[in-house]
């Protein structure tokens, strides 16, 4: 039997899946052929719009904001990676692969190769889940808290 992949939500993206490019270019309101220029300027502009300072008076929108933001931010990587891949596909400028390593001869120009891209997306994702999971958990700690506090104290003093 498969692992279960997790189950759950984080700004709208279910754990385990990878976000659907179209709903990437969706999110950050560009067309398929866009170029990572346009793209990065889309990015900047939608979380602007969306930048969770701007709600500071609302604690309900600012959470909104927050979760929105994390979602573009997924997105926008997703986007820059589909891009990047797209683009080197199309230079077709016939560099070879040096097969056992899975890179390709990138040269000194500094340029990331797929793996190194997917890598880095994975691990912002990874992080995102955890910032997100990690303020549930202090949230739900601090919800019980007070109700924590009582029973201690209905038990009498604890030691140590």
């Amino acid at each position: 039997m498969p692992a279960q992949a997790p189950t759950g939500k984080v700004g709208g993206r279910i754990l385990g899946t990878p976000m659907n490019i179209q709903r990437c270019f969706d999110i950050l309101d560009l067309r398929p052929g866009a170029t990572l220029e346009e793209a990065k300027l889309a990015y900047k502009d939608i979380v602007n719009v969306w930048h969770p300072d701007r709600f500071s008076n609302n604690p309900r929108l600012r959470k909104k904001a927050e979760l929105k933001v994390k979602e573009i931010n997924a997105a926008y990587t997703d986007v820059k990676a589909f891009i990047s891949a797209r683009d080197k596909g199309k230079a077709g400028d016939g560099r070879a692969s040096s097969g056992t390593s899975g890179r390709s001869n990138a040269g000194d120009d500094g340029s990331r190769d797929t793996v190194e891209v997917v890598a880095e997306a994975g691990t912002r994702l990874v992080l995102g889940v955890w910032s997100y999971l990690s303020k549930k958990l202090a949230l739900m700690n601090d919800d019980r808290g007070e109700g924590g506090k009582s029973r201690r104290s209905a038990n009498g003093p604890e030691d140590g």
